[in-house]
């Protein structure tokens, strides 16, 4: 029984690092966008995307391939997109404004 548990366990915490978050992702500190990648280290694809605050590196997201919604920049200190250009599709709005 107790094999059983471990196992349940096992691929619960497994399948939580293969899959994508569902809902729209906001990053709002630049730790929080780092973690992004240890969270979810085989994501490539995400709901929709805002990224809002005191972050000025967007490296954490280079995996990424698809927004399947809004991707939106607003109020960031970053000097470019670098991080993005993997990007190949955002389903909807592309909204980018700089400096706060």
């Amino acid at each position: 029984m107790r094999l059983i548990h471990l196992l349940f366990f096992l691929l619960l915490t497994t399948s939580a690092y293969l899959q994508c978050p569902i809902e729209e992702l906001t990053f709002s500190s630049q730790s929080e966008l780092d973690s992004f990648p240890i969270l979810y280290p085989n994501c490539d694809s995400v709901q929709a995307l805002k990224i809002n605050g005191d972050i000025d590196n967007l490296q954490a997201l280079s995996k990424l391939k698809y927004v399947e919604d809004d991707l939106i920049i607003q109020n960031c200190n970053i000097n470019d997109l670098s991080g993005l250009e993997n990007i190949k599709y955002v389903g909807g709005h592309l909204l980018q404004w700089f400096g706060n």
